[in-house]
């Protein structure tokens, strides 16, 4: 029940829950020369590629449930970050790990993996 003065909306709260994994990566296009490669990307088109310690914010809104008090299960959302996210990226090269990351798709930039990691989401 909602108390005097108060909004569905003003019970909705925002969870944040934080992940970490390490992982490598190389920034270069198959079909660019060597030169274009070092002129776009810099030093991140040096083979073989380098590595990054990368964190991931997941934000979940809503409702506490009444009975549990919980917006989401954190062992659900913890096993869905793991089982779709973790596992595929923790110490791998993106580039071989990742099929839309293999040479000639697209570049493993933080933009891309973002959207990566959102669609498994």
């Amino acid at each position: 029940m909602a108390r005097e003065g108060l909004t569905r909306f003003d019970q909705r709260v925002r969870l944040r829950r934080r992940y970490r994994f390490s992982a490598s990566h190389l920034y270069r296009r198959p079909d660019w020369s060597d030169e274009e490669n070092r002129r776009r990307f810099g030093k991140c088109a040096n083979l073989p590629g380098h590595g990054h310690n990368y964190r991931v914010t997941v934000v979940v809104a809503g409702e506490p449930d009444p009975d549990t008090g919980f917006v989401i299960d954190l062992g659900w959302l913890d096993a869905l970050v793991r089982d779709a996210v973790l596992e595929a990226l923790d110490h791998q090269h993106l580039n071989s790990a990742v099929l839309e990351f293999a040479p000639g798709g697209r570049i493993p930039s933080s933009e891309n993996l973002v959207l990566w990691i959102r669609d498994r989401l």
